[in-house]
């Protein structure tokens, strides 16, 4: 019988597809040669617009921004409003205050990065500008090293945006590579004024007072999306986490201002600096990588000599607008808790976010195999080993099911061709026979929900129509961006398990379609597409592709695609991702760790609680298992546990996770955790998250939109609540 939808869904996936491989022979633009001689506008001091609720004044003296929000009477300014209005501050305070944009760039002949700011515009340099609609363009000419920046600045209803437009920068010998956004418009007097703290997106969520300590400054620098997976690096850091969401924030009192990055996210960072005595501020803003680079080693001529890196960097700019979109929100709608209720707004009405299934309570990711070392009369080979067959996990979800009263969603996870191990795009596409077969998925997914998962951003190896010679990304330099296993511990790559490729970008769309229809006609809930949702990376194959370029705008239109046809499942989602999915497992719990950030919120699940189903980190995998059962509690997503079947040392070298998740020493763990935390979570389901406040240090609450309150005790202690008696590693609520 003919389906109509199906058809129709299939149309929309190939017009992705063929858009979206357009793009790979466009050539980079060549960037527009500097000159100092333009006619030079002006605007005198004025409001260049208004509307009900803010109003945008020029400073011509000072080349200032200020945004008044009529409502509180606050002010905003890319000059910080208590430093243009006289208030001292440190030393260093002249130089940086002052500066609309920091622009970094690279020197030529031999790459040295440098760095320019607002005395170099006022001392060595120009301003012009002119009136565009609701707002006004500046343009920023640093004559002395021949590069100009043009600025947007414009107003709406409920916010402002900043914008940068790559297209119309102008340069000579000197390479721009790095723009700060209206750096110090988000600054505040670094004090330890009640409620003065920076809003930084590192994992869950992360805030850093502004107080002085010993005039000490505290720094964060994070990429947005995670690092960029086609630059060179041979070494991993302690960062384990992503800045999944492309927002910052910064809040004094009852008076916050919150970022979203409306356009060029996946090329921006995130930096912040908290308590500097030198300046006197606190600041945190967006800067946007607007040129490729990479990093490579070069081996010395001299013998003995070693190697040394030298940084690279594309000849063209990005070709996406770089926009920041600032809300500033005041009283009861400021705080942290005010910012993430704004960007859940703005997501769904961005993504239409439907929410068509009921959140989930108990979620299982079970590891079906990977491929082992054998030998045969001394020949070494590759096989696959079985760790979970579909048979084994309808057992496992069987024994869960009747003993906790709930239908689990599963993940299968290495249950392609060469388990959970890298190989052919997407597993090959298949399920692997000695895995089980379709009628056993068919079987299983009768007593829950099934989410089968594909790696279609990793490979090794050529197969179903990708190659890996003409199919892999492409680093600055136009080689093959290879990416390489670590060490957990030292940091250091792990030699004996090679190395392997990501998928050109132009190609992700046609490994989409073909994931979607190697479950065409399955008995399965949907697809799940971990890699895919989670990893963000170059390919300089294009320029639309140049610093992590268009990630979201590509990755967000492929999904929303595939969603007409299917349910889809991510893990640990960047923003674009987890706003497309109808589960997202093992969402952030913590943050990357930065000795810089004082306090870690649950932000990512303050956004996504209610209108996403989401789940905790694997809980038996967890250091603390307590703890994080305590942090699914706090936003009330559910409980995920990883499971396998049974365990074989042959997987030392394969995903670390198998030594601890086999079944049989989970079981009773898994059964008496959900029983008690089960009670709870069904009063919490479906609903929003509307206020979360630190009543102590370690002791968090929680206000539900339809009134449930939790308090979560991390403490090694008894505490007194609003609430009652909270124990020691507990949680009330009511």
């Amino acid at each position: 019988m003919f389906n109509i939808k199906r058809f129709l869904s299939g149309l929309l996936v190939l017009s992705i597809v063929l858009s979206l491989t357009a793009c790979s022979s466009e050539k980079p633009r060549k960037v527009g040669k500097y000159t100092s001689k333009i006619v030079v506008n002006s605007v005198e001091s004025s409001i260049v617009a208004e509307n009900d609720n803010y109003a945008m004044h020029w400073d011509s003296e000072k080349a200032c921004i200020l945004i008044e929000d009529k409502n509180s009477g606050y002010i905003w300014s890319t000059i910080p409003n208590d430093f243009y209005n006289g208030k001292e501050a440190g030393p260093r305070a002249n130089v940086l205050l002052n500066s609309p944009i920091i622009v970094t760039y690279a020197t030529s002949p031999n790459n040295t990065l440098k760095t320019l700011n607002g005395s170099n515009v006022f001392d060595d340099g120009m301003i012009t500008v002119k009136k565009v609609k609701n707002g006004l363009q500046v343009g920023y000419f640093f004559n002395n090293v021949e590069i100009s920046i043009p600025v947007i600045y414009k107003l709406y209803d409920d916010h402002f945006t900043v914008t940068v437009d790559p297209m119309g920068i102008l340069e000579n010998e000197n390479k721009v590579y790095q723009v700060e956004i209206a750096p110090f418009l988000t600054a505040i007097p670094s004090a330890s004024e009640k409620d003065s703290y920076l809003f930084v997106p590192s994992g869950s969520g992360a805030l850093m007072y502004t107080d002085e300590r010993d005039g000490k400054e505290r720094l964060y620098e994070e990429a947005v999306y995670g690092n960029d997976l086609s630059v060179f690096d041979d070494h991993i850091t302690e960062n384990t986490y992503n800045a999944s969401l492309p927002v910052y924030g910064v809040n004094r009192g009852e008076n916050s201002l919150f970022a979203i990055i409306e356009e060029g996210a996946a090329s921006c960072e995130i930096i912040a600096s908290a308590g500097s005595g030198a300046v006197g501020y606190s600041n945190v803003c967006a800067a946007f990588c607007v040129r490729g680079h990479n990093t490579e080693v070069v081996k010395m001529a001299a013998s003995g000599s070693g190697s040394s890196r030298i940084n690279t960097y594309s000849d063209g700019l990005v070709n996406e607008k770089c926009t920041v979109a600032f809300y500033p929100l005041s009283n009861e709608n400021s705080g942290y808790s005010g910012m993430a209720e704004c960007y859940r707004n703005y997501l769904t009405k961005k993504y239409n976010i439907k929410k068509n299934a009921a959140d989930t309570a108990l979620y299982l990711q079970l590891l079906g195999g990977a491929m082992v070392d054998e030998s045969f009369i001394g020949v070494p080979y590759k096989k696959i080993e079985v760790a979970t067959s579909v048979l084994d996990a309808k057992q496992i979800v069987s024994e869960i099911s009747e003993a906790t009263g709930v239908k689990p969603t599963v993940q299968l996870k290495g249950f392609g061709m060469t388990g959970v191990d890298i190989s052919k795009v997407g597993g090959a596409f298949k399920l692997n026979s000695k895995l089980g077969n379709w009628n056993d998925i068919k079987s299983l997914n009768s007593i829950c929900d099934i989410y089968f998962d594909f790696d279609i951003v990793r490979f090794d190896k050529s197969g179903n129509g990708f190659k890996t010679y003409s199919d892999s990304a492409k680093a600055e330099n136009e080689g093959t961006a290879y990416q390489y296993f670590y060490d957990t511990a030292s940091g250091g790559r792990v030699a004996e398990k090679g190395r392997y490729r990501l998928l050109a970008r132009n190609k992700l769309s046609s490994a989409l379609t073909k994931a979607t229809k190697a479950l065409d006609g399955k008995d399965v809930s949907g697809i799940s597409l971990s890699t895919f949702g989670e990893l963000a990376y170059s390919d300089y194959r294009s320029p639309s592709y140049y610093s992590k370029g268009n990630t979201d705008s590509d990755c967000s239109d492929m999904l929303a695609g595939v969603k007409k046809q299917t349910s889809i499942m991510t893990s640990n989602a960047n923003a674009y991702a987890a706003a497309n999915s109808n589960h997202v497992i093992s969402t952030p719990s913590y943050t990357s760790g930065f000795s810089s950030i004082d306090v870690e919120i649950p932000f990512y699940r303050m956004v996504f609680k209610g209108i996403v189903s989401m789940s905790s980190e694997a809980i038996n995998l967890s250091p603390d298992s307590k703890k994080e059962i305590l942090k699914a509690a706090e936003t009330g997503c559910g409980l995920l546990y990883t499971l396998t079947n049974e365990y074989s040392s042959k997987f030392r070298l394969s995903d670390s996770s198998f030594a601890r998740s086999v079944y049989s020493d989970n079981k009773e763990k898994i059964i008496s955790e959900y029983n008690e935390f089960g009670k709870y979570f069904s009063k919490v389901s479906d609903t929003c998250v509307k206020q979360h406040t630190i009543l102590y240090n370690g002791v968090n609450q929680t206000v539900f939109e339809n009134g449930v309150t939790v308090i979560v005790n991390y403490t090694d202690k008894a505490v007194e609540t609003p609430l009652g008696v909270v124990e020691a590693n507990s949680f009330i609520y009511q």
